[in-house]
């Protein structure tokens, strides 16, 4: 029984990477993650401004670094709830009111903030698909897919400063943070069991 329940539990992973060192240019062409369950991660990612310096720790030998696209989905069919669960609770330790209350709070704000983010950065459907991600809270089972293209590449020096503000969420320091990028973002929601 031991072990049929291993070979259950297994993960598989595929990795497939390119980098142009002359030209700076670094593509994750693959790396994709086969969780036990039905359950997976695939990412895939384009990159520029990454030298052969940056290997030697040169601090301005990144400087440059910046996105040009980027492709992450994400199926959940159980898999990550005690990852979001454990995370959430701690978030949410410190609040006042019932876990539903608090949960209901979160789900709220989460959708003021998705409500105002520029148009220019998340389109309708886009911003339906977050709604629908953010309403199957706190554990969301189903498939996420999220595709960014940026033209210019997006600097990478940008989102140290949004992680470590104040208001990382906020909806104007997001969208300086995309300024140029699109973002699609699709959810088709499984039933949870």
């Amino acid at each position: 029984m031991l072990r049929e329940q291993n070979r259950r539990n297994t993960i598989d992973g595929t990795l497939s990477v390119s980098w142009d060192m002359d030209a700076g240019r670094f593509e994750l062409e693959t790396l994709t993650l086969d969780l036990p369950g039905d359950n997976a991660v695939s990412l895939a990612m384009r990159a520029e401004g990454l030298p052969p310096q940056i290997l030697t720790g040169g601090a301005a030998s990144g400087a440059a670094a910046a996105i040009e696209g980027l492709e992450l989905i994400i199926t959940n069919t159980g898999f990550a709830d005690g990852l979001i669960l454990s995370a959430l609770g701690s978030a949410m330790s410190g609040l006042p009111g019932t876990p539903d209350r608090q949960m209901d709070a979160t789900r709220r704000d989460a959708q003021v903030v998705v409500e105002d983010l520029p148009d220019t950065l998340l389109d309708a459907q886009s911003k339906a698909a977050v709604g629908t991600l953010i309403e199957d809270a706190p554990v969301p089972w189903g498939t996420l897919a999220i595709t960014l293209a940026a033209d210019p590449a997006l600097p990478l020096l940008r989102f140290p400063a949004l992680a470590l503000s104040s208001h990382p969420f906020d909806p104007a320091a997001l969208g300086f943070a995309f300024d140029g990028a699109k973002i699609a973002i699709r959810f088709a929601p499984a039933p949870d069991p």
